[in-house]
């Protein structure tokens, strides 16, 4: 796995102003909350540079060559691959930008449970960034990268259930948040022991055996058990 977490690609809600990065944050106004980004979290162009540029990539440096190599992985189905050329086209590097090969290919690699693949897809439906904006979809995509240990998109799709406001959903949150503090993701724990305080004893134990039922999907997943 060349990818453990990312920056928010997105810009915002359709009638919002864009995210601001301050103090290690990511701060979307359409939400009213910060969005903590890892401090192993770099940008993704220079991630997606190292990656584009790796030894997978063979050829004397023509950018022609580049694109050839990736795109024919990309149509083989390797899903790595097909988030590289959907960043490639996000960014226009290589290639000329192009926002819907760029949604194409990421839904290749997102269908294929690439995590990074579908944390960035759900961050583009979360906030309307190249696709309609589609708050389910993007819950589902959360789901499929934090069911694969992601700390990031455990917090965000926590983000999400906590806005729905029922007591269901505020135990799913608390139990991705105490899996995203178990990996130090910022703010998860602070967010995780407010959720805990507001809860009765019976609910308490609803969200431990909640936190035990992800944690339990996680490591079969690790372990490749179904």
């Amino acid at each position: 796995m060349f990818f453990r977490t990312t920056r928010h690609p997105h810009r915002s809600r359709s009638d919002r102003m864009g995210p601001v990065f301050v103090a290690g944050t990511c701060f979307s106004p359409a939400k009213n909350r910060c969005h903590p980004i890892n401090c192993t979290c770099f940008f993704i162009s220079f991630l997606l540079f190292s990656f584009l540029f790796s030894p997978l990539v063979h050829g004397n440096g023509d950018t022609r060559d580049l694109k050839a190599e990736m795109l024919g992985l990309a149509q083989q189905g390797d899903a790595e691959a097909q988030f590289s050329l959907a960043l490639m086209y996000e960014e226009g590097r290589v290639v000329e930008p192009d926002s819907q090969k760029a949604v194409y290919w990421l839904s290749k690699a997102a269908q294929q449970n690439l995590p990074i693949a579908c944390l960035y897809l759900g961050m583009k439906f979360e906030f309307g960034n190249g696709v309609q904006q589609n708050i389910n979809d993007a819950e589902k995509l959360y789901e499929q990268a934090a069911v694969e240990g992601w700390a990031m998109a455990q917090y965000l799709l926590a983000m999400l259930l906590l806005d729905k406001r029922s007591m269901t959903n505020r135990i799913d949150a608390g139990a991705w948040l105490k899996l995203a503090s178990e990996q130090g993701y910022p703010q998860a724990e602070e967010k995780y022991m407010e959720i805990k305080r507001a809860l009765t004893e019976h609910e308490r134990t609803l969200l431990s055996r909640r936190y035990e039922q992800y944690a339990g999907w996680i490591n079969n997943r690790s372990s490749g058990t179904n």
